[in-house]
């Protein structure tokens, strides 16, 4: 497990022009606690969903084998990870840290204090509460600006309970050259005749293309 130091705090927060340096740091071996931890959704079936996970002093910590988001840009951090499955386990020290998971604008956000202990597994399953379903009223989500892999969009779709997303798959930023997603023609092999790619009620595209 890796833990980012960030002198700036978790979350999205103004910098104020100050420099932030960021260090990697391999966790102690004496690290035995596991924090594993279950998101549910209404039904009770797991899923993804954004977390933010951060220690008393808000630096912030990311589950392996989640997709990561940290990033800084014009004066502002994002600092969480999403777990494709719905589910993560993570090393920490023991001490108290703040759990925060929200899954779009349909359901209730999730605050929790969590104690972890000296040693052994902290186990945990939240049940996310949806408070409203927009498309039961003829009205659908969607992020028409996308900046994510195409093979993590599923997940990430699911995370924000979209309905609909338009990723950016070639892009130019000022000083690089034109890039691109290398995954395009193998996604586009999988769009209907509208040129839209249909994903499964678990965020997975039919005949996905193998993970690497």
């Amino acid at each position: 497990m890796t833990k980012p130091i960030d002198f700036g705090g978790g979350g999205a927060r103004p910098l104020g022009g100050v420099a932030v340096l960021l260090f990697l740091l391999t966790a102690p071996a004496g690290w035995a606690t596991t924090l594993s931890v279950r998101i549910e959704d209404e039904t009770g079936a797991a899923t993804p969903a954004r977390v933010y996970l951060t220690d008393a002093q808000g630096l912030s910590y990311f589950a392996p084998h989640a997709i990561q988001h940290d990033k800084a840009h014009g004066g502002f951090s994002e600092r969480h990870f999403v777990p494709p499955d719905g589910a993560f386990a993570i090393d920490l020290a023991p001490g108290t840290y703040r759990l925060q998971i929200e899954r779009g604008k349909e359901y209730l956000p999730v605050d929790q204090r969590v104690e972890v202990p000296s040693s052994g597994t902290l186990t945990k399953v939240l049940c996310l509460r949806r408070w409203i379903r927009m498309a039961d009223r003829g009205w659908y989500s969607g992020d028409m600006h996308v900046h994510a892999k195409l093979r993590e969009l599923g997940p990430l779709m699911k995370a924000e309970d979209l309905n609909l997303a338009l990723p950016m798959t070639l892009w130019h930023m000022e000083t690089d050259d034109v890039q691109r997603d290398t995954d395009l023609p193998e996604f586009l092999q999988k769009a209907d005749d509208s040129g839209s790619v249909p994903l499964g009620p678990d965020g997975s595209v039919a005949n996905d293309p193998a993970p690497r």
